[in-house]
């Protein structure tokens, strides 16, 4: 009995295992799908998270380094000023300079341009040369158009024009620009003995013709959004002038706000100067916008974000000196 009991338990055994089938059952697949979704999906929800926020991130880095960039160059421009205009001076010379419906004239001033190895001390071909000195009109102007090249927001944009380097040895009054170093077309310096006060001087200069030269741009994604939009836009008042202080620097911003000629979509404070034409000294703000690198709407400021609008200024006193000075 004992080896039929037990031939009977090891048959059991044996017929047990055929009679099951290899690989996993239909609610055992649906478990694991089900609890993988519900592993994978928060773990991609963090994962674009996270990418989300580096393009943000680099795209904030990105601007304030370029708005920072843009400021420091216009700075060192402005170092080398010999006469900042202040808005009654842009009001002034509008129509002599390059303007249009789509950029607006936000810093303008003459300086001492060094142009080196430029000017012979002898006849003899060897005997050459020192740097020669010459004055250049600038023009730093905020742009907003429909450009497909650059972004949907504002840009910076500089424009110069420049005078040429005078033979030493051509006729004195009848002087002649080195072959090499003409004048730039439409250059036309300004004449400081037509009235007694400087800035009447200043305003009334005029062009020398049609300019040829480009406006090339400085740094885009400037802020577009306007104080029409949201008024909440950051801003800084320029100094308040005191008119019983001999001393104060009669202080403008540029461009003018209230001035007719600059339309509404230029009032943005992104790009404004605050101008003593008197003290020479000039305070340039820039806004940028980085939102508008990465999404291709719903970017104007809003007060709940200004980390993704980098700000910046300067103050530059102008320390270039007329001939003679």
């Amino acid at each position: 009995m004992t080896t039929i009991k037990f031939l009977l338990v090891a048959w059991l055994k044996r017929s047990s295992k055929a009679t099951k089938t290899g690989g996993f059952t239909l609610i055992e697949l649906l478990i694991a799908i089900v609890m993988a979704v519900l592993i994978i999906t928060p773990l991609m929800g963090v994962a674009i998270s996270i990418l989300d926020t580096n393009r943000k991130e680099q795209a904030q880095v990105t601007s304030e380094q370029e708005v920072q960039a843009g400021l420091d160059y216009i700075a060192r421009d402005l170092q080398q000023a010999i006469y900042i205009y202040d808005a009654d001076g842009v009001a002034a010379i509008r129509d002599q300079i390059p303007t249009d419906d789509d950029q607006e004239p936000v810093l303008v001033f003459w300086k001492r341009k060094v142009v080196p190895d430029s000017l012979p001390y002898g006849r003899d071909a060897n005997e050459c040369c020192n740097d020669a000195y010459v004055y250049s009109l600038v023009v730093y102007y905020l742009i907003k158009d429909n450009n497909q090249t650059w972004s949907n927001t504002a840009r910076i944009a500089r424009f110069e024009v420049s005078d040429g380097v005078i033979d030493p040895f051509s006729d004195p009054d009848d002087p002649e620009y080195l072959d090499d170093y003409p004048k730039d077309e439409g250059f036309a310096s300004f004449n400081l003995n037509e009235f007694g006060d400087i800035a009447l001087n200043m305003n009334n200069w005029q062009n020398g013709g049609n300019f040829e030269n480009p406006t090339m741009v400085l740094i885009d994604y400037v802020d577009d959004t306007t104080i029409a939009q949201n008024s909440d836009v950051p801003q800084e008042a320029c100094p308040a002038n005191d008119p019983n202080d001999e001393n104060d620097g009669n202080w403008q911003q540029v461009p003018d706000y209230d001035a007719a000629e600059v339309e509404n979509k230029f009032k943005t404070y992104s790009f404004y100067s605050c101008i003593s034409s008197s003290r020479n000294i000039a305070k340039v703000f820039i806004r940028g916008n980085a939102l508008a690198r990465i999404q291709q709407n719903n970017y104007d400021f809003q007060a709940n974000r200004t980390s993704s609008y980098p700000k910046a200024r300067v103050e530059v006193r102008g320390t270039g000196k007329l001939r003679g000075q």
